[in-house]
């Protein structure tokens, strides 16, 4: 089953994006390494203290096999 989630809020989406690393029992610096980001990075986008741009936020969950939708409300 194919579970989705409404995100409003780049809190809502790191809070998912860290869920699946965990999920698939994936590093930070494991994830840094297919990201080409340092572990200290993922640690703060992780915490919320760094605010990436989106592309960073794609890659992040394309390497995690998420997808992202956008739908007109």
């Amino acid at each position: 089953m194919i579970e989705k989630t409404l995100v409003t809020t780049s809190e809502e989406l790191v809070s998912i994006l860290k869920r699946q690393r965990k999920k698939k029992k994936i590093s930070q610096a494991e994830l840094g390494g297919f990201a080409n980001l340092t572990t200290a990075t993922i640690s703060k986008i992780e915490s919320s203290t760094s605010d990436p741009q989106l592309t960073t936020f794609m890659r992040l969950a394309q390497l995690l096999n998420l997808k992202i939708y956008i739908e007109e409300t």
